[in-house]
């Protein structure tokens, strides 16, 4: 049972679920959604809540995808919001290659959207959100100090994940998503190794529930093997799914460069 220190809700998104949770002092913004999807999140506030968006005192963006960040810079410049981002963020869609990248996101979304809800919304959103607090791993949240940073690359190489000690809640993101009832590897894994030690950190951690994007919206009594067993997932082949998609997410720069490092380090580990 989460404790009286904050109230959870949940907005359904365009594609995502997005959580905002009610504080006495003020609201925390678990990702920002698409920019379509500020309009839901000022709704939410005015008509459920009774407030002004202005009351959202943080809002966090755990990786760059359009269903995650498309609403962030809005959010900003309408009610002067305050964004908090992993340091590296605007590295994945940077130059021409991330333009490619970011345009090729948007359209798998829509495609998304069109499959679920059977009609689109504006998609487009800014390459760079020049976040106001630039986020590392272990670091607290600005004004919710209850909530740790995790960094989990593997989705992407800036992913991060925001965790509760206090009500052992771990807002998951897109580490994993949750499909009829089953659990799956978040498309694309673009560095399947680093989502596997990433698993491990999460497994360390005291998380009896979750919050995820894509799904039902909140797991509870999650065992202790649970992480550890999202691990087994990375050893099945790819089907045709997951291969076009990866085939379709190599143009951001930050990928080629991380690659690269990882490559030059396989090498030096293999020289020892």
């Amino acid at each position: 049972m989460l404790p009286a220190a904050f109230k959870v809700h949940i907005i359904p998104g365009y594609i995502t679920n997005i959580f905002l949770l009610e504080y006495n002092h003020g609201l925390l913004l678990l990702d920002c959604g698409a920019v379509n999807d500020v309009r839901r999140i000022e709704d939410f506030c005015w008509q459920e809540l009774h407030c002004s968006p202005t009351e959202i005192k943080l809002a966090v963006v755990t990786h760059i995808h359009p269903d995650h960040s498309g609403g962030a810079t809005l959010l900003r410049e309408k009610f002067g919001i305050p964004i908090a981002a992993h340091k590296d963020l605007d590295r994945w869609y940077a130059g021409l290659g991330g333009f490619i990248q970011k345009s090729l996101d948007c359209i798998m979304m829509q495609s998304v959207a069109w499959r679920t809800r059977g009609k689109l919304e504006n998609a487009f959103f800014p390459s760079k959100i020049q976040a106001d607090f630039r986020l590392e791993d272990g670091d607290e949240l600005l004004h919710f100090p209850d909530w740790s940073v995790i960094s989990v690359p593997g989705h992407t190489s800036h992913d991060l994940v925001l965790y509760n000690a206090q009500a052992s809640l771990l807002y998951v993101a897109d580490c994993f998503l949750e499909v009829k009832g089953k659990f799956r590897l978040p498309l694309p894994v673009m560095f399947p190794e680093q989502l596997h030690s990433s698993y491990a950190k999460m497994a360390a951690l005291n998380v009896s529930s979750v919050l995820l994007a894509h799904g039902q919206a909140r797991y509870d009594n999650i065992p202790a093997e649970f992480f550890l067993s999202l691990q087994n997932l990375l050893q099945e082949r790819p089907n045709k799914l997951t291969h076009q998609i990866k085939c379709l997410s190599i143009y951001s720069p930050e990928w080629w460069r991380q690659s690269l490092l990882q490559r030059k380090a396989k090498h030096h580990r293999g020289n020892l």
